[in-house]
């Protein structure tokens, strides 16, 4: 008796386990395929076409830019796309993914960032391969959080560099 019990009970969590891993891997696949389209949209600094991905309650928030330039929390889309206007001319920027993945809800991008700025004063500045890591919540095709963290001493260094 125990000993069926015992084979029952398997079977039974072999099912489950089963339909939750399709589950995941739906899940999985759906929130790569935003991840992926939103990544570009983001990089191409297209803040009309961006904002589509956020909503009211969407965090966006970079906790090393915080430290390197005063950066803040920004939640909701119109404090989202006035942060990104603030930061002024940037052009072209190319981020080369090194390590991804994609799990329900999350999606988690490592890579190098090539991009360009030009201040104020109209000096452009050229940065490349900035270590960043992009991480990502994403739920019925919305990004509800969207956290970067960059290796902000790259960009101080190439800055002095390119300012003598």
């Amino acid at each position: 008796m125990y000993k069926a019990f015992t084979i029952i009970l398997f079977l039974i969590s072999s099912t489950l386990f089963a339909q939750s891993i399709e589950e995941f891997e739906k899940q999985s696949n759906e929130t790569k395929k935003v991840a992926k389209e939103y990544i570009d949209i983001y990089f191409s600094f297209d803040h009309d076409k961006v904002k589509k991905y956020y909503t009211d309650e969407t965090v966006w928030f970079d906790p090393t830019g915080e430290v390197a330039f005063g950066g803040k929390k920004q939640i909701g889309t119109e404090a989202i796309i006035k942060n990104f206007e603030s930061w002024g001319d940037l052009g072209p920027a190319d981020f080369k993914i090194k390590h991804e993945f994609f799990f329900e809800k999350f999606a988690v991008m490592s890579g190098f960032l090539t991009y360009s700025w030009t201040s104020a004063e109209g000096k452009t500045f050229h940065y490349k391969e900035l270590p960043l890591t992009v991480t990502l919540k994403i739920i019925d095709g919305k990004v509800l959080e969207h956290l970067d963290y960059g290796d902000y001493l790259v960009v101080f260094k190439q800055s002095r560099e390119q300012s003598n």
